[in-house]
Formats: structure tokens, sequence, C-alpha cells
């Protein structure tokens, strides 16, 4: 199933049919872009799981066995939090021109394949705000000085004509 990221946050996560949290943060390694982890808000606080745990993701919720559910501070996952990068909110830049072209403002994931399939980048300001989404074969480098992208231009530019709609060329004599 593919989801972004805020259509999933706070998804209700379940065990035995019965809620025991929610899903509030995804671990997305950054140079393979596969989700790693899972971080689980509980009644015992923050947990995690790893993504090939969770039994079944949809619109629903999550399915999990509440065993499968680890302390981060018990858990033996450094060396991926070591790589860890927050992703929502980071600079995005044109690996061409070294500009910066916006903010990542979502996430598309693949529930089935644990991947991410592109980040959906907010470019300008409050009415002139644009998302375009970036496919993840478009990123180069996932850091966290920022998320670097391959051929922005082209990208902007397909994206522009999709949302141009057609004015019909009529005269105030047809009308």
């Amino acid at each position: 199933m593919i989801l972004n990221f805020y259509e999933c946050y706070r998804s209700a996560v379940f065990s035995d049919k019965k809620m025991i949290g929610y899903l509030v943060d995804l671990v997305i390694n950054p140079d393979n872009g596969r989700i790693e982890l899972l971080w689980i808000f509980t009644e015992k606080g923050l947990r995690i799981i790893k993504s090939l745990e969770v039994i079944r993701w949809n619109r629903d919720g999550l399915s999990i066995c509440e065993s499968d559910l680890k302390d981060p501070e018990v858990s033996n996952f450094s060396a991926i939090f070591k790589k860890e990068v927050r992703l929502l909110a980071q600079w995005v830049f044109d690996d061409l021109t070294k500009e910066m072209v916006g903010k990542v403002a979502d996430l598309s994931i693949d529930t089935t394949s644990w991947r991410l399939l592109g980040v959906s980048v907010k470019k300008g300001f409050f009415f002139w705000r644009k998302k375009i989404f970036v496919p993840r074969d478009r990123i180069i480098k996932i850091q966290k000085s920022g998320l670097w992208i391959r051929g922005w231009d082209e990208i902007f530019s397909q994206s522009s004509k999709k949302s141009t709609k057609a004015i019909p060329n009529k005269s105030l004599d047809e009308a």
C-alpha cells in the first residue's frame, strides 16, 4: 500500500485487536531509502519496532505483535540511529546548481516493500506555495545538511505544465 506520511502519522497500532498506541515517526536508511524502524507511542512511552516485524499495515492502522516492541534505550539499534536523518522540513538542493529549491513537506512510502518512493517539496511562500513530487530515482543523497536531487528544473517544469489549466479562447461576442 502506498501512503503519504501525514496520512499515516498517528495511525492506530493494534496487537490482538486491541489498540496499544499510535505511530509517531519512521527511521529511513539514507543510503537506500528503506524504512528500518517505526516509532510507536504506547502507554509505556516511546517504543520502536523493526519494519519487517509489522504484520499488516492498512488505512485502519498497523497490526503488530506487542512483544516485538523494544525500548530504544535497551535495544541494539545504535548503528541505525547513527545513520538517522530527519527528512520532514529538510532543505532540498539541486545537485547541478547547488541552490536550495525548497523544503520536504511530505514523504511517500510503500508499506509492502518498506521503501521511500519520493518526497513532496514545498517551493514558494504563502499563496504562491507549490508542492512538487520528487520521485526516489531523482534523489541523489540524503544527508543531515539536506536532500540533494537531480534535475530540479525538469521536475519543476513538468509540474508546472500539469497544473496549468487550459482557458477557452472565446470572444465576448461568442459568449
